[in-house]
């Protein structure tokens, strides 16, 4: 699938597998930023060329999972660096977003021409040149807004930001959102995990440490708590989130593209706190990642779908009858199975939420050290911002 990359090809994600020992939360801060910076160095040159639609979304991968760092670890930042850095970042993250969309209709497209008899590969490439037409355009303003970032001021900051991360000891105070609100959730300036009935869906977590886990360092536990409630957001806007019950409703594909987006940020936080979560993490992270297929699978033929649409219409007013007839029923056979697709998310969904997973990752936070006590509202806020 288009998606094969992100879901686990060749972008590099973030390495999770050793654990954490104390006193090396700047160190952990420091080695994604600067991995992930690298991820856009490497990536550059072939998103520039414009031949290879890799380059393009690895970098775009890369600029995400950095974003997620730097939200993460804010607490240990400097403040007005920060927001430099993250303005860059988001940059580069919206400028790649519009090029890899058309690349990933064109791979898939391509894909389906060369099972297509000819009468229909004939009408697919008719519409691939079109998004061609329309990728040419997308690439012209991509190289515009890179030129306004200023890349090789964004890597030097990133360096230069990575070093400060090494050596950095105690979190600076309210350098975040996240981080003011672990600061002001509990005396210990740990935000609660769900006990109970918490996190404003009923799940029942369990709020202790697992049995013969060894006791968190304070850094460590400080790193955890203010992630937690981004955490818990992310969950509960994924397990938590009212669908309609009528496949094929525009607003029920509005909710799943909702539910994908809170996958990618919850599967990108869970990575980085992955050496705090043991193999409580890399497991759930593994279980999202079967989520984000089928989401990705979904996404991608929704776009492909709104393509034909136009596609048809367009031919249709040009009296180009018979490729409109040949997409119309080619869009008939992806429309069967853009609804199997979301029978798939559906069910993917259901099944987290059944075997509680929220209280899976309510669990693992606190065997790595956060707080207990009642999560709902920040949960609930985050949900709904």
């Amino acid at each position: 699938m288009a998606h094969a990359a992100e879901r686990g090809g060749r972008a590099a994600a973030v390495d999770g597998g050793a654990s954490l020992a104390p006193g090396t939360i700047g160190r952990r801060a420091a080695e994604v930023v600067d991995d992930q910076r690298r991820l856009l160095a490497e990536n550059l040159g072939s998103a520039l060329d414009g031949r290879d639609p890799e380059g393009v979304h690895d970098m775009r991968v890369a600029s995400r999972r950095l974003r997620a760092c730097l939200q993460t670890f804010a607490p240990w930042c400097d403040a007005g660096e920060l927001r430099r850095v993250e303005a860059g970042v988001r940059e580069v993250t919206r400028a790649l977003g519009r090029v890899r969309e058309l690349d990933v209709m064109r791979l898939r497209i391509a894909g389906l021409a060369r099972r297509s008899r000819p009468e229909r590969a004939l009408a697919l490439e008719a519409l691939d040149a079109r998004l061609e037409r329309r990728r040419r355009r997308a690439r012209a303003r991509m190289m515009a807004r890179f030129a306004k970032v200023d890349l090789d001021r964004l890597d030097h900051r990133l360096r230069r930001l990575a070093s400060h991360l090494e050596a950095a000891g105690a979190p600076r105070e309210a350098a975040s959102p996240a981080a003011s609100r672990a600061n002001g959730a509990t005396a210990g300036g740990h935000p609660p995990l769900p006990n109970g009935a918490a996190n404003g869906g009923g799940h029942a977590a369990a709020a202790t440490a697992t049995a013969g886990h060894a006791p968190a360092s304070a850094d460590v536990a400080q790193l955890v708590a203010i992630a937690a409630t981004d955490v818990l957001g992310a969950v509960s806007a994924i397990v938590d989130r009212e669908i309609p019950a009528a496949i094929g409703a525009p607003e029920a594909a509005e909710e799943i593209h909702q539910v994908r987006i809170a996958a990618k940020k919850l599967r990108y936080l869970l990575e980085i706190l992955a050496p705090t979560l043991g193999a409580a993490g890399t497991r759930l992270v593994k279980d999202l990642k079967g989520l984000q297929d089928r989401l990705g699978d979904f996404h991608d033929d929704s776009v492909l779908d709104e393509a034909l649409r136009a596609m048809i219409a367009r031919s249709a007013e040009r009296d180009r009858k018979l490729l409109a007839s040949e997409l119309r029923r080619f869009r008939s056979l992806r429309r069967r199975a853009l609804a199997r697709e979301e029978r798939a998310v559906r069910a993917a969904i259901a099944s987290l939420r059944e075997r509680d997973f929220a209280g899976e990752v309510a669990s693992a936070l606190a065997a790595a050290g956060a707080s207990t006590g009642t999560a709902a509202a920040a949960a609930a806020a985050e949900t709904s911002r």
